[in-house]
């Protein structure tokens, strides 16, 4: 079905709603008919849009993870993820409703698997993921789960966002039997990137427009 320009107002409405809702409510929280009186539209048309409600928060986490890490000033993709990470951190912590709601998805096998899938996906299109996926994802999934769960209990523990990203990431590289010499390199320049990131007004945005 081509899309029209009110087809795209719309999904980019129904994201944006739904995003919110997610936000408030949490994910299991939030039904179909909430959305569509949200939105103003029936229910079966909602469907038709997202048949699966993981679809939803799928769109939203793929817009806004691929906006983010596209408006970080860093050309090495590793350094890029890197970074992304730190500050990804930064912002969910300071925001109580997104923490909440982040935990949920570490909490659920099921959307843990699009959060997996997301970064498979994004290393691959970099052409950084060559090779065996299976070990590729098995490393994402030790990495990026140890990580969160280092996040979780963060002030317990007492560890500063660049610590938790600094494991993710040597963890996944060194899985992937990425050199040493260059994981320093990378969490080096990513931790600098953070720092002048931080002294400044940046900000994650999201425009729904451009989600696929």
């Amino acid at each position: 079905m081509k899309k029209t320009k009110d087809n795209q107002n719309l999904r980019v409405e129904i994201l944006s709603a739904t995003e919110n809702l997610f936000i408030q409510h949490g994910y299991s929280a939030v039904t179909y008919s909430q959305i569509a009186k949200e939105v103003g539209i029936s229910k079966s048309l909602l469907q038709y849009y997202f048949p699966k409600k993981s679809l939803l928060l799928e769109q939203i986490m793929y817009a806004n993870f691929n906006q983010w890490i596209a408006s970080i000033p860093v050309e090495e993709t590793y350094a890029k993820l890197a970074t992304f990470l730190m500050m990804f951190f930064k912002f969910i912590s300071q925001n109580p409703q997104i923490h909440k709601f982040i935990i949920e998805i570490i909490e659920n096998n099921e959307l843990f698997d699009i959060f997996i899938n997301y970064f498979q996906k994004w290393l691959t299109k970099h052409d950084l993921l060559t090779g065996n996926q299976s070990k590729i994802r098995s490393a994402l999934l030790f990495a990026l789960s140890g990580g969160l769960q280092l996040y979780r209990f963060k002030d317990n523990l007492k560890l500063p966002i660049n610590r938790i990203t600094s494991t993710i990431m040597t963890s996944f590289l060194s899985m992937l039997d990425v050199p040493a010499s260059l994981i320093k390199n990378t969490l080096t320049i990513a931790t600098d990137t953070f720092d002048q990131l931080s002294s400044t007004t940046w900000e994650f945005t999201t425009d729904f427009k451009q989600a696929d």
